[in-house]
């Protein structure tokens, strides 16, 4: 083994702080996931929307009281069932069958690959997952895995870079698991880099601390994890919360060990160095989706997303708690979602803010204005950038003003700033513990931060009322809200007033358990057993799936083959919600299946007039709202459609149309279209220009079926013969990427139909072969392969570099 590996592993510290951090995040992950570890309960999303559908049962260890049922606790969850874990699966037959991962056939008649960030293809737990084989006990054992090393390396920064106590780093600890943002949330696409900021900021704080080649090297690699997730709005913010920590970090630094503004700036370059090698290395999965942009219109899609604020002042109970008088996430019920306090009002908008529980704001509070120095400026950046961002989900008019202007960041929603809350958050919570430990905080910011909750739940109270249904519930409710009131006001003046460290403690970690209670009552999490879709296929979908062959399915509703299963199943599906989508198709598909607006997924009258996606999931059993070409439907290969067996008005409007039901099972039907197109076909050249052509009425009298002999994810092979120069139809889509060679030859492919590929052939036998590979991937693993070869060299010659490095900073 080299010996810079050698030192590397060497210079790990194997302390008593590390093996506090192993024991608190075991003993953390087991209280709070006792029904996954012992339970064979389920932390993976569509094994709570599979666990419903099919009654399998609940399996929660604490009673956790609730309003409604499992979904309570869920904020949207469609981002993991419809897009990163059926992704998972995807992958994992990508790996399995050798498939390339940049071309999925399976959604949309052809979608990008990694280009898609949402989806989360190349991301690190996705890639684990998908090595391992991507059952449920995988997932379940992955996502565990990443919480554990999340806390682990909390505790890490608290301790030993913060040099805060043991109590400190626990509270900290216990506050970044069981936050409202994170159990809200868990296991979704959305927070999937959450997991990887306090690795991140351990590598990069320790770097700064003490700095060297090596923990440059582990800056590299801890971000090139974190880059792997590509959901970019709380990738965005959550650099964003790292900076804000890092910078409060140095500035301390500079303070106390007087550091120059000439260290400091080669200190943040080398930082900045090591993100952007973090980002070449990873260019395989950036490169690409840098050139997509203009062909998916990201970017214009993203332009044009509307910043939907909080309402004030009633959305500032739900930091607190969220259950109130009324609930929030998806527990709210329809009269409070709806209820309206002003002509422009539309709703409380409770369900998009993640609570912190009253424990954990009033222990931040206690960090403000510490009788000390030490860290006095993380501490005051933190608050900074904590209200700054609250007051951005309030949009006043002036900060509304401020953002509209700035790129990126102007653009992302209410929702998806949580991540600079809540790991801003995390730290101030554990200076706080640690204020109160030395008697060195001050009790009137935390009063007043209790006087808010106060305050906005009587307002709430007053404006909204106590009201049925489940008026117990709300009651309790109530009464443990002013109970952790009473408790954590009467515990703080105690310790100002006893001034005895025992005691002190003692009473701390009594509000430890506490908040970890309440967080845990107010995170809702009641999960399913383990029942993995996907090892055990529906029985419809396993018809489909044995009987289809290369032709593709169409679905109706939100059961049977619901968004991108296909993908995960290896049956192309003609619909998706996923950003891989070719704006090509989307004309296609609108124009092919003219739904009635509000049947239309995301529709907005200016903004999305056609819906976000085309997509049949809002679809209703009212055939006479909408409008569907059939002939269309058949040029693209769907030979079943299938449907709630509930759907008797389509089930006999296809029956009037020629279709027939070929199988039925208690909560779908296929239907069989007999007049489905094959996927390839020959037909007499059309008139057209030279790179497109339509296919006029008729064209059918013509058409001769093509032999696809091989179809992969990236390479296709056709076959056949033709009397006279024709054209060659596969019906998938177009990109630019797409190359073609014809008997060896290369040749263009032809846009058909504003989306479809097409090749002209001329008389005799013809073997066609479409290969797709992205244009920048060659020079994208090369760059991965430049900064492999650099960390390399400069982890041996280390030494010197180091030396050259230091001089540089004293100087």
């Amino acid at each position: 083994m080299p010996n810079f590996i050698v030192s590397f592993f060497r210079c790990l510290p194997v302390s008593r702080r590390v093996l506090e951090a192993y024991l608190v995040a075991l003993i953390l992950i087991v209280a709070a996931f006792p029904d996954v570890i012992f339970n064979q309960a389920s932390l993976r999303l569509t094994d709570q929307i599979t666990g419903a559908f099919n009654g399998v049962p609940l399996k929660p260890f604490y009673p956790i009281p609730n309003s409604t049922g499992w979904w309570a606790g869920y904020n949207d969850n469609g981002g993991a069932t419809y897009q990163s874990e059926p992704m998972i699966q995807f992958m994992a037959n990508s790996i399995k069958n050798g498939e390339s991962p940049y071309w999925n056939p399976y959604s949309a008649a052809g979608a990008l690959g990694p280009e898609a960030l949402v989806d989360q293809k190349f991301s690190f737990l996705t890639l684990l997952n998908a090595v391992m084989g991507g059952s449920s006990i995988v997932y379940n054992l992955v996502i565990l895995g990443f919480a554990y090393f999340a806390v682990f390396f909390v505790y890490r920064i608290v301790r030993e870079r913060f040099g805060l106590t043991a109590l400190a780093a626990t509270s900290a600890c216990i506050f970044y698991l069981l936050n409202g943002y994170i159990t809200a949330n868990f296991g979704s696409n959305v927070t999937q880099s959450y997991f990887l900021v306090p690795l991140c900021l351990y590598a990069a704080l320790s770097f700064v601390q003490f700095t060297s080649v090596l923990r440059w090297i582990s800056v590299v690699l801890s971000f090139a994890l974190f880059f792997s997730f590509t959901f970019m709005p709380t990738t965005i913010t959550s650099i964003i919360a790292m900076g804000v920590v890092v910078i409060g970090f140095i500035v301390q630094a500079m303070r106390e060990r007087d550091w120059s503004i000439k260290h400091v700036t080669l200190l943040l370059s080398l930082l900045a160095g090591g993100l952007l090698a973090s980002l070449l290395l990873l260019a395989p999965l950036y490169f690409p989706f840098v050139e997509s942009l203009s062909s998916l219109g990201t970017l214009d899609d993203y332009s044009k997303r509307v910043f939907w604020s909080l309402n004030f002042p009633y959305a500032l109970a739900s930091f607190y708690s969220p259950s109130h008088l009324i609930e929030s996430y998806n527990a709210m019920e329809p009269a409070a979602i709806l209820w309206d306090t002003g002509a422009s009002s539309s709703s409380i908008m409770g369900n998009t803010v993640y609570h912190s529980g009253v424990i954990a704001i009033a222990l931040a509070g206690c960090a403000l204005f510490r009788k000390t120095d030490h860290f006095k400026w993380l501490v005051r950046l933190s608050f900074i950038g904590i209200t700054l961002v609250v007051v951005r989900l309030f949009d006043p008019l002036w900060i509304n003003f401020i953002f509209k202007y700035l790129p990126v960041v102007g653009n992302i929603g209410s929702q998806y700033w949580w991540p600079v809350i809540m790991t801003l958050m995390t730290f101030m919570v554990g200076f706080g513990v640690a204020a109160i430990q030395a008697q060195r905080f001050r009790l009137f910011p935390a009063f007043i931060l209790m006087l808010i909750c106060c305050a906005s739940v009587a307002v709430m109270f007053k404006v909204y009322g106590l009201r049925e249904p489940h008026i117990d519930y709300k009651t309790n409710s109530l009464i443990f809200l002013v109970g952790l009131l009473i408790f954590i006001m009467f515990s703080l003046l105690l310790i100002r007033v006893f001034n005895n460290s025992r005691f002190s403690n003692l009473l701390i970690g009594s509000a430890l358990i506490v908040m970890f209670t309440e967080l845990l009552v107010g995170g809702k999490m009641i999960r399913f057993e383990r029942n993995d879709l996907f090892t055990n296929i529906p029985v419809a979908l396993k018809y489909v799936k044995d009987n289809a062959g290369l032709y593709r399915s169409l679905n109706f509703g939100q059961g049977g083959l619901y968004p991108e299963l296909g993908s995960a199943f290896g049956i192309q599906e003609l619909t998706t919600i996923n950003q891989g989508l070719l704006p090509a198709f989307k004309d296609y598909f609108y124009a092919s299946i003219n739904l009635e607006s509000r049947q239309r997924l995301g529709f907005h009258p200016t903004l999305a007039p056609e819906g976000a996606f085309p997509s049949l999931i809002l679809i209703q059993d009212t055939p006479s709202s909408n409008k569907i070409d059939w002939a269309a439907v058949s040029l693209l290969g769907v030979k079943y459609l299938i449907l709630p067996t509930t759907y008797t008005s389509y089930r006999a409007e296809l029956r009037s149309l020629g279709f027939s039901e070929v199988f039925a099972s208690d909560a779908s039907v296929i239907v069989e279209n007999k007049g489905v197109l094959p996927r390839a076909f020959s037909i007499d050249k059309p008139v057209g220009d030279a790179g497109a052509f339509s296919l006029a009425r008729g064209f059918e009298s013509t058409l001769a079926p093509a032999s696809i002999d091989s179809y992969r994810n990236g390479m296709v092979l056709i076959s056949g013969a033709v009397s006279r120069e024709s054209l060659v139809v596969l019906t998938d889509n177009w990109h630019k990427n797409w190359s073609a060679t014809l008997n060896g030859k290369k040749v263009p492919i032809l846009k058909i139909n504003g989306t479809l590929r097409g090749i002209v052939v001329p008389a005799g036998d013809y073997q066609i072969r479409m290969d797709y590979q992205p244009a920048s991937l060659s020079v994208a693993i090369g760059s991965s392969l430049f900064i492999i070869l650099f960390l390399i060299v400069i982890g041996f010659k280390r030494r010197g570099l180091d030396t050259a490095v230091r001089a540089r900073l004293v100087s």
